[in-house]
């Protein structure tokens, strides 16, 4: 069987475009709507499984991430 080591989601947020997760890396990779990329580091998938059926994703993601990992910009 294959196992799923990394999700992508659209999002419909006024500041998001889309998020994925790498399982096994334990990394989201966050895009906004300026384009701009980043990685977050070493985000438990419980905080991206909320992140994901959080009501505003956006809010959940600066009130839970913006901070609190440690990230780099991607090219």
């Amino acid at each position: 069987t294959m196992k799923v080591t990394r999700e992508k989601l659209d999002v419909n947020s006024s500041a998001i475009v889309t998020m994925s997760y790498n399982f096994e890396d334990k990394l989201l990779t966050v895009q906004f709507i300026n384009n701009k990329v980043y990685e977050f580091k070493n985000v438990t998938t419980e905080i991206f499984y909320a992140m994901k059926h959080a009501d505003s994703i956006g809010k959940f993601f600066n009130k839970n991430i913006k901070w609190n990992y440690k990230f780099n910009a991607v090219d």
